[in-house]
């Protein structure tokens, strides 16, 4: 499954005694692999990946607000909530962007997933910074690939905030100074393009999350010292034409 937008998915928000599986229907708000929780989630996803899709406004009265044992590519992932795994429990991520969702209990973005060239930050837990990630999967990798606190902190990982290019404006592309750029390992990328539709690559070596900056090839400065007038003959002002466009 590609390209879609899933949002306002909620599980049951209780225990079902009439269900055959309780606890699968009370996880993932949007998508579940569960079999037994098919016909009462947003999506039932039987194998394969989802990819280059958003999650938002999805909630979950368990596990994964947004997916559940679901393996997720160039994904999105803002505004979640569960009781564990904000986002996402269990499955996994590769080249996803997970921010801004919120856990009841643990795991503010991620709990029990296994990541790789992601970015799991900004996350809360009850609404205050806490846990990114719950009892992450792979532990025992040497070359684990995310931006997050926790991991845990093996020596590809970027701990610092990945500096997104308006967060409080809904914009999780990576900002031009960006510690996640060219920070990602080509070896777990399979596909052509990011999120946006751009080259999932640029300059050798892939971007953290589901977007790839470096297709922007050139920045114009656009502060007032940048913008001044040039001095013509006589010193008086010159007009200036130029032109900006995406390479």
């Amino acid at each position: 499954v590609s390209g879609f937008t899933i949002r306002d998915g909620h599980t049951l928000t209780t225990y079902s005694p009439l269900s055959s599986d309780p606890y699968a229907d009370s996880c993932g708000g949007g998508v579940v692999t569960d079999e037994y929780a098919m016909d009462r989630v947003g999506m039932y996803a039987n194998g394969g990946v989802m990819s280059n899709c958003v999650f938002t406004g999805n909630s979950s009265y368990q596990e994964g607000g947004a997916t559940w044992g679901v393996n997720c590519v160039n994904c999105l992932f803002v505004g979640n909530t569960s009781r564990s795994g904000g986002a996402t429990a269990y499955g996994s991520g590769i080249n996803c962007t997970i921010a801004d969702n919120n856990a009841t209990w643990t795991g503010g973005g991620t709990y029990g997933t296994d990541l790789q060239n992601s970015i799991i930050y900004h996350n809360t837990v009850n609404g205050s910074p806490g846990s990114n990630v719950s009892d992450p999967i792979g532990q025992s990798r040497t070359n684990v690939y995310n931006c997050t606190t926790i991991y845990p902190l093996h020596s590809h990982n970027v701990t610092d905030p990945p500096r997104f290019w308006d967060q409080s404006g809904g914009n999780y592309r990576l900002a031009p100074d960006s510690p996640c750029l060219g920070q990602g390992n080509n070896d777990d990328v399979d596909w052509d393009s990011d999120l946006d539709g751009a080259p999932r690559i640029y300059g050798g070596t892939v971007d953290m999350g589901a977007f790839e900056l470096g297709y922007v090839d050139h920045w114009l400065d656009t502060s007032a010292s940048a913008l001044s007038p040039a001095t013509g003959h006589g010193g008086t002002p010159a007009n200036q034409t130029f032109t900006v466009q995406n390479l």
